[in-house]
């Protein structure tokens, strides 16, 4: 009798656990870019916590990357997946690139707004994918 209620709380638990898990992932990000921040409002703190914060956000990306496409239901459809993240990831790149000519400019802010920019829209993709993978889970229920 113990072992099947251990099996059965654990099976209720686990997803409870993981979600929770997630969750504080990304709350830790943020609490940990507030942190790095601090009352420093140099252009180089900023920047060095811009890219700490980025590179975090950037594995939530591919955390849900890769469970949003193991959760898609079908070939086809996963094949649109794969091919939707390739074309972001080179927009990604093509926009950084962009924002290197347009603020390749005197004066140190302009980095800040280089990093901070690229970090918007890395946590904005690791938002996006985790809400299309919690739709996915939802229509399952």
């Amino acid at each position: 009798m113990k072992i099947l209620f251990l099996i059965v709380f654990s099976v209720v638990v686990s997803p409870v656990h993981l979600y929770a898990q997630e969750v504080q992932a990304e709350d830790r990000i943020e609490t940990e870019y507030k942190a790095c921040l601090g009352n420093d409002t140099s252009v180089v703190t900023i920047c060095n916590c811009s890219f700490k914060a980025y590179a975090k956000w950037n594995d939530q990306m591919e955390y849900y990357y890769k469970k949003l496409i193991r959760e898609i239901p079908n070939d086809t459809a996963k094949e649109i997946g794969k091919k939707a993240q390739n074309a972001w990831l080179t927009w990604r790149d093509t926009e950084f690139g962009t924002y290197n000519c347009i603020f390749d400019k005197e004066g140190s802010k302009w980095n800040r707004v280089r990093a901070e920019g690229r970090l918007n829209m890395m946590r904005e993709r690791a938002q996006q994918l985790k809400a299309y993978y919690e739709v996915l889970r939802q229509s399952k229920d």
